[in-house]
This record gives structure tokens, sequence and C-alpha cells, in this order.
């Protein structure tokens, strides 16, 4: 169900070097005081694939202590994701770019795709069920040229920036125009011969907005440079792009892995080395986020208890905290015991410089109250890794114990007779041509299930054109373009399939055409959606068209919000990858009672003392 199904081909086939060639590093980042970023490791044209395909963690429901710690920094609508409809409130936690790719936005250059589920044949009656996330594939394309060396910038959009008190200074693009004037205008008249005393005391003078303030150079000797290359690329130190030399001695290869079927039961997606790797060579860094466990909790509309992000996260069972890794690959690598390849450790060194030390002495409560991430591991082989083979590592015995108990208390959910569930993946693959919304009356599609279409409302072109049909059909039994209703089982009532019978005519008459552009299928622009009617095309394997009603969903952004006032909205010649199944708020696998909740365990040596609830320093007990 993924309009850019060719995505993981298409990066994949980029990344088939041979000899091996980095195509990915993190290293610290050109902006100022930003921590690490991601870079190019070669070049890439417009409309490439920069990253490896990526999972997506749905946060469904979370509890306001959730979205109010540090999560929120680097949690995405769920709507970039796809995993919108998942439930009422959905925000989404992605790695990699997600989450390790800087936003800056006059030199925004990477665009999210939305993810697709896929259950990687572990099956809805399987222990694995509801036990890993089956949003696979989340993935970036480049919107420029980009160089290798070059930063990667994605678009968090302005209001990340005016929300967040400590980035009231960085500036947006109209502040860096504004600054290229000004510094036009200083230079002409010798201002840059002047001493930084001077240079402070004119920003002092005549700058008062703090975004304009921090595109203007810090120095009079930057302000020459800053004339000659512009004030974007003098915020950046000139350090964009990076040379590859300095990538590779000053930051680490993050592509070293590849995403493919494990070959573990139960597993779902592994991590397979792209190269040979010799015993405790470092495979891949792995940031790691803060959380308090108790944060990890869902309400009372889920079945589970606990988030299914917390299996993600490392953890000990007297600690409080877990610790969520969030680099490119690092959630594919799973558990092989005593049998596993690598094993996890603090760095003996971090080129990046992202790893603070000083941490692992500190109590749980002193890290959960930093406003940054800050800790870092390194995942070493343990032994000689050959190229193609899987990358694992040990979870722990607590967690290996948890698991053999879930596997031995398990069941299929009770009532889930053969053909009652069937997921909205495995419709998307099978169901080519889309059932009417008269022929579901006869014979619907599974209950766990609804339509939704990828379509953006444009309000100077389609309200006119709706402006007539609207005026006739403001009658009680009329259902609004509320997407809640449009998600319900049994929504489409007999009245209301009679009356729209009748009325097939003028509407057809008045509903627009589907608009094809770029970006269209992105999952912002997914929306609830009916079957009205199809038709084939004349145009060989142009597939059908059909004729849908659209509805607004509950977290519709404005611009592209269809009226309240338009009581019914209808599309014409919607063509099939432009409509897809997903499953029905609180009816996927995620929601399972009983599905599988554990985080993985540090081992014993590894995990500070400190960090056990309780633990009282020799000091303190003095």
């Amino acid at each position: 169900n993924n309009p850019y199904a060719d995505v993981v081909s298409a990066y994949v086939a980029s990344v088939a070097e041979d000899p091996f060639q980095c195509t990915l590093y993190l290293a610290e980042s050109t902006i100022p005081s930003a921590g690490i970023g991601l870079f190019a490791g070669i070049d890439r044209p417009a409309g490439s694939i920069v990253s490896p395909p990526e999972i997506a963690h749905q946060i469904l429901d979370g509890t306001e202590d959730f979205y109010n710690s540090l999560s929120h920094l680097y949690d995405w609508d769920g709507a970039v994701s796809g995993g919108t409809f998942e439930a009422e409130k959905v925000v989404t936690i992605m790695p990699g770019m997600g989450m390790v790719a800087n936003s800056f936005l006059p030199l925004k250059n990477s665009m999210p795709y939305p993810a697709r589920v896929d259950s990687a044949g572990s099956g809805r009656t399987g222990p694995g069920a509801g036990a890993f996330s089956v949003w696979h594939d989340q993935t970036y394309k480049t919107e420029v040229d980009l160089v290798a060396g070059a930063e990667l910038f994605v678009d968090y959009g302005e209001s990340y920036f005016t929300e967040q008190r400590g980035l009231a200074g960085v500036p947006f693009l109209e502040d860096f125009k504004w600054a290229d004037r000004m510094i036009s205008d200083l230079v002409r008249a010798g201002v840059a011969l002047v001493g930084d005393t001077a240079w402070w005391a004119i920003k002092d003078a005549f700058v008062e907005n703090i975004r304009r303030l921090g595109a203007l150079p810090t120095s009079a000797a930057d302000l020459v440079r800053a004339g000659q290359v512009g004030s974007v690329e003098n915020y950046l130190g000139g350090n964009n792009p990076r040379s590859l030399d300095w990538l590779a001695t000053n930051g680490y290869c993050v592509d070293n892995l590849q995403v493919r079927r494990s070959d573990l039961p139960d597993a779902g997606r592994g991590a397979f080395a792209r190269k040979a790797f010799a015993m405790d060579d470092v495979l891949l860094p792995l940031p790691l986020l803060q959380l308090r466990r108790r944060d990890l909790v869902t309400d009372e509309n889920s079945g589970t208890t606990n988030q299914l992000l917390l299996n993600y996260c490392f953890g000990d069972a007297d600690s409080s905290m877990v610790l969520f890794p969030y680099s490119s690959t690092s959630n594919f690598i799973n558990h092989s015991g005593e049998h596993s390849n690598a094993r996890l450790q603090w760095p003996e060194s971090d080129p990046t410089n992202f790893h603070q030390e000083g941490w692992l002495a500190k109590s749980v409560e002193d890290i959960l109250s930093q406003k940054h991430a800050g800790l870092m591991l390194h995942v070493v082989a343990t032994r000689e890794i050959f190229e193609g083979e899987e990358v694992t590592i040990n979870y722990g015995k607590t967690w290996e114990d948890a698991w053999e108990k879930h596997l031995q208390e398990w069941s299929p959910p009770a009532g889930d007779e053969p053909g009652e569930y069937v997921s909205a993946s495995d419709l998307n693959v099978s169901e080519s041509r889309l059932k009417t919304v008269f022929e579901q009356a006869a014979n619907n599609y599974p209950e766990n299930v609804a339509t939704v279409c990828y379509y953006r409302y444009d309000r100077g072109e389609e309200e006119e054109a709706t402006k007539l049909w609207n005026s006739r059909q403001r009658t009680e039994e009329t259902l609004e373009v509320d997407g809640n209703r449009a998600l319900r089982p049994g929504f489409d009532s007999a009245v209301y399939l009679a009356r729209l019978n009748r009325t097939l005519p003028t509407i057809l008459q008045h509903a627009p055409a589907w608009r094809n552009f770029e970006r269209v299928l992105s999952g912002v622009n997914a929306r609830p959606c009916k079957v009205i009617m199809r038709h084939s095309t004349e145009d060989e394997g142009a597939g059908d068209r059909y004729l849908v009603r659209m509805y607004n969903r509950w977290n519709q952004q404005d611009f592209s919000s269809i009226p309240t006032n338009q009581v019914e909205h209808y599309v014409a010649e919607v063509p099939r990858h432009a409509i897809h199944f997903v499953d029905r708020p609180y009816t996927s696998d995620q929601h399972l009672k009983g599905a599988f909740r554990h985080e993985m365990n540090f081992p014993d040596d590894m995990f500070p003392v400190q960090w056990r609830d309780g633990y009282k320093s020799c000091e303190l007990l003095s």
C-alpha cells in the first residue's frame, strides 16, 4: 500500500557498489550547536533516495508526559508516515533520517515518503503479532541535486522553531535574505573594515529581531566572507559540503547494514552486513534518546498497556529510564542469544563528540532532565562477520525469559474466525479492482478495514465546481465531511445509498477531476474516502478510474480541509494507486491484547549502578 513502492529497490540499486562505498555518514552538523547530522556519501541527483528504508513507530494515544518529554523534539505528525488512522491521536518516531537529520529551512533538500505496512511474514495468529512495528520502508528523497559530503536537511516546519523557546534565534529564509541586503550595504559602506566591538555595537543599535540577528555574521571578519559567499553559507561556517576524508575521520558510516526479511522465526525484518567485518569492528553507532519508562503507556482504547516503542528500547528491570536507539537501521538488529555475532559497548572514543561520558555517572533524574540527547552505544563485532550475514546481538536473559513465557501463554485473538480479519496490507495486494459502496452493501469488506485516498482539496478550483451540488443536498439524512464517521463500520445507510443512486448524474456533472501533482501521494494528503463508481479507461495499462466521496481527516490541515459547508464532496477520475486500504482505528496488530512488550536489556557489567532505582551513593549513606 505504499504509493512509492519502488523506493526500496531504488535505494538498494544506488548502494550496490563493488567495492563497498559508504553512501551515508553521521557526523557533527554544519549548523552551529545542532549536534550530529547526516551527510551524503556520494553524489545524489534530485529525486533519488538518500537513506536506507527505515522503520516507523506509531505512538498511539500517548500520555501527556510522553508528549512533553524529550521525544517531542524528535516526533512527527502521524500523517507523515501514513499512520494517522491507527488511533485518535498519533505521532510517529522515525529513526535514521527522521531523528538524526537536522532541519535548516533555507537549504531543505530531503522529503519523507510514507511508510508501508508489511508484517514480514508474521501472521496475526503467530506469537510475534503486534510485537514489532509493521510500518516499513520509511525513507527520503532529494529535492535538489546534492554533491557528496552535503548535509541532509529535512523540513520540520517553521512552527517547530517558533514553539521551542531555545530556537528563537534560528533564522528563516526571509531573515537570511534580509541579512544579505544589509551585508551588501555595509560592505559597500566600508563597515567591514571596523573591529568586532564596532560591529557588535552596530548590530545592537539597528537590529532588534533575534532571528535576523542570528542571520548576521558574528564578527567583522566574517562580514567580509558573508559578503562574498552569502549569509547562509557563512552561517554554516563554510563547512557544507564537508569533504569525504573529513567525514571518514570525524564521523561514522551508517549504511554498513541493509534491511531484509530476517532468517530468524517471528523476528520480522533483520539487519544484514553490506560488507565483511573483522572482530571488534564498529558496525554502527547508536545515539540514544532517554525516556521515562512510565511514559510509554497507552490509554484504555488499546488492548496493550505499553507502547510498542518499548520493544525497541534498551533498559534494566530495576531502572525507570529506558534508552531508544535512533540511528539508521539500528531498530532491525535482532536477538540471537549466545549465537549472536555482535555486542553493545560504550564508545572507547567518539569522533562526533556526541557521547557524554560523564552522563554514565549521573542519576536517572539528572539524565531525564537534560534538554538534549547525549548518550551513544556502539554495535561491535564479536567475531568475523561475512558480507550478507545477519547481524544479531543478545537482548539479555531477562528479555529471553519474558519471550519464552510469552510463547507459552500466547493464544490467537479470540473471535478471529477464518476470513473475519484480513489485514489492510493484504487487501492492498489482492484487491486490484475496488468494490463500490453499492457492491459492498451486498458483499462488504472485513469490518476492520476502510479506504483512504490521497487527495488535496483546492479551495479555488473545486469550491465553485461543487457549489451547485451541495446547495441541493441539505437534507436530514445527508452525512457531513467528517472522516470519523466514514471510518466506522456500517457507515453507508440504505437511505443514503438510495438517494445516492438517484442523484449520480448530478454528482458526475459537478464532481471535479482528481489532480496529480508533486507529492500528492504523501501521507499528509491521505484522507478517508468511499468508492462510489468505477469505469475502465481507454488507455492501455491505465487501470480503472473511480468516483470517490472525500472526507476530512480528524486532524486535517486547514489548507487542504474541505469546508464544512460542503456537505458532500465528490471527486472523479481517481486512479487506483491513489486509494488504499487501512486498518480502522484500534484494530491493527499493534493493539492486540497480550502482544509482547519488553525492553531489550543491557549486559549487567555495562549498566551503571547509578541508573538503578533506589540507588544511594556511599557519600549519601555516610
